[in-house]
């Protein structure tokens, strides 16, 4: 079973696996990104800018940065799949179950560009966040390619302490949040303004994982674990973000891909 949805910028398909189940994952535009939470996988892929056939094992944990070109992956071990793709792959965007959302551009995000003008790599890179340690100085387990960029929290096992709250906005870009497993309430609030008219009463989402949530900006949010047993998200961005970038040893595959 898959899930197809985008945000502003980005496509994002989440699947549920079987094993030896096989899935496309070519982009003629823009790097794509694979995630493999749980399960294993095997990327066979060329790139437009090398004509050598790759081969290239994605272990649980998991972040692929895929160049532009032709690639399918397949499952080696059943599990969950998650491909991220930008909007300029135009056939993926209009299948997404909220297109229709997206028929207007929202005026608070400027057009999609890449973080490079040029193609940054001829051949896939494959990241294991599963070997990261927690480090208190670093915000999750941050990795981008070209057009996206992750944080993979921790899984939390209990509830969030509801007096740890992180309320907080974006002026210029959403905000995917991929709940793969526990449940969670979504908090978000409309800022009051001067016109009266344009407020909104706040909104409380309860979700149980997997599900997908999206904060367009400027809107208030943030998330509270509730499940006792284990919690966990992604938080998804395109494209990257280079405030997170630019902190010191935060982005964990800064050497893997140009900063320019």
């Amino acid at each position: 079973m898959t899930w197809l949805v985008r945000s502003q910028n980005l496509v994002i398909a989440y699947t549920a696996a079987a094993s030896l189940d096989s899935f496309d994952c070519s982009s003629e535009v823009d790097e794509m990104a694979i995630l493999v939470p749980r399960g294993s996988a095997v990327l066979s892929s060329r790139a437009l800018e090398n004509s050598v056939d790759t081969t290239s094992e994605l272990p649980a944990g998991s972040f692929t940065v895929v160049p532009a070109g032709t690639a399918t992956v397949t499952m080696a071990r059943a599990g969950i799949l998650v491909r991220i793709f930008s909007v300029r792959s135009t056939e993926l965007s209009a299948a997404c179950l909220n297109a229709a959302a997206y028929a207007d551009h929202d005026p608070n995000i400027p057009p999609f560009q890449a973080w490079s003008a040029t193609c940054l790599n001829s051949a896939p890179t494959v990241f294991d966040s599963a070997a990261v340690k927690t480090d208190p100085g670093r915000f999750g387990r941050i990795y981008r390619s070209d057009a996206t960029m992750v944080n993979i929290f921790y899984p939390q096992v209990g509830p969030r302490d509801p007096s740890a709250m992180s309320p907080h906005w974006h002026d210029d870009f959403d905000q995917v949040s991929l709940q793969l497993e526990g449940d969670y309430i979504h908090h978000v609030r409309t800022t009051w303004g001067a016109d009266l008219n344009d407020w909104r009463a706040d909104v409380h989402r309860r979700c149980v994982g997997p599900a997908l949530a999206i904060f367009p900006p400027p809107l208030v949010h943030t998330s509270q674990a509730m499940s006792a047993g284990t919690n966990q998200l992604i938080d998804i961005f395109g494209p990257p973000r280079r405030d997170f970038a630019e902190q010191p040893g935060w982005l964990l595959n800064a050497e893997g891909v140009p900063n320019d």
